[in-house]
């Protein structure tokens, strides 16, 4: 099979412009407190499907498709910008809380707070991006352990406070998903709502293990498009819709591809992957690309990657230094129509103070 054939290289590696602006200290230290010294780490409840990949009583070893899922899950447990979300300029928080669904809460003294039931164990979370403002609302898109995706709106109440509501839910895999792990969205054409979501999936006849992007067009109720499906070595470390049509795809040592393509790879730094979207085919399939390429990033370990911006038009990546122990670069990145990503600006983080200094 082709997929099964040599990893391809990437079309060629971006640079980092020597010039520096002022450093996102908050952006960079939230989505890699590492970069503070020492910390202590609180462990998140892993998923059945994580479980029995874990599971060391177990007379046989865990299927690929598990060990996939387990590191997936991993992965995205460790960051927390897919368990928090902060909406209103701050003023309310909705976090994913297992099976009691996705929990809203005002930040206020005496705010009101309540659940919203996405019926299915709720993993991970992400605002959707470009929704005008004066609108007040907010839209949410949800994942969860059982395949299913949701959206829901949040609004201001005539009276003060707000209410909540589910919009839609959907299964756009019809396989068994297990964990699907929400990316990114923005609202699209016709008020649809365009997500990009992860999980762990297996290809070819010996059932060899991969990640799987979906892109997806969410409407109302169960409506749903899938407009892109990608595969890839490794989960991706974040997402972004750059344009109606256009995203990017970030992951340390793996690119992304359409199926029947061979994905590339870079073993010392990160990839970042741009796909630009055609029209959707007949079917539903999705599958129409009219082209995915990556490319390498600057030299470093790919810590975090996340949409930027109150629209959310470009990605911001962070970099750790493979050579100053605590320094990292933040780029932010962007898709043009074509023909390759655009470098915005690059900012530099400095090393972390000393143990003791972290400590106080």
């Amino acid at each position: 099979p082709a997929e099964a054939a040599r990893p391809t290289p990437p079309a060629g590696r971006l640079h980092a412009p020597a010039c520096f602006q002022e450093t996102p200290y908050f952006e960079a230290y939230k989505h890699c407190p590492e970069l503070l010294g020492p910390l202590e780490r609180f462990a998140l409840p892993a998923s059945e499907a994580v479980a029995a990949a874990n599971d060391s009583s177990r007379p046989f070893a865990p299927t690929p498709l598990e060990q996939v899922a387990a590191a997936a899950s991993r992965r995205a447990a460790v960051s927390p910008k897919g368990q928090l979300v902060l909406l209103f300029e701050g003023a309310v928080v909705a976090v994913a809380s297992g099976d009691a669904g996705v929990a809203i809460c005002e930040l206020v003294p005496g705010g009101a707070s309540f659940l919203v039931d996405c019926q299915g164990h709720v993993l991970s979370l992400c605002a959707v991006a470009a929704v005008p403002r004066g609108t007040n609302e907010a839209l949410l898109v949800a994942s969860t352990a059982n395949g299913a995706i949701a959206t829901i709106i949040l609004a201001r109440g005539p009276a003060g406070g707000f209410v909540a509501r589910l919009r839609g839910r959907a299964e756009p895999f019809q396989a068994f998903a297990g964990d699907v792990w929400a990316l990114a969205a923005q609202l699209g054409e016709g008020g649809e709502v365009r997500a990009l979501v992860h999980r762990a999936a297996a290809f070819g006849g010996e059932g060899r293990a991969a990640v799987e992007v979906g892109a997806l067009a969410l409407g109302e109720g169960i409506a749903c498009r899938v407009l892109a499906r990608l595969r890839g070595l490794r989960p991706p470390a974040g997402a972004s819709w750059c344009g109606e049509r256009r995203f990017l795809l970030a992951a340390e040592g793996t690119g992304f591809a359409s199926e029947g393509s061979t994905w590339a790879v870079e073993e010392d730094t990160g990839l970042v992957t741009g796909v630009w979207v055609g029209a959707a085919s007949a079917d539903g399939n999705g599958e129409s690309c009219e082209q995915v390429s990556s490319w390498a990033l600057p030299h470093g370990e790919l810590l975090a990657a996340w949409p930027h911006g109150p629209i959310g038009q470009s990605l911001a990546l962070l970099l750790a230094s493979r050579r100053t122990r605590g320094a990292a670069t933040c780029v932010k990145l962007t898709l043009p129509p074509a023909p390759a990503p655009a470098m915005l600006a690059a900012t530099r983080a400095p090393a972390a103070p000393p143990a003791t200094t972290a400590a106080a």
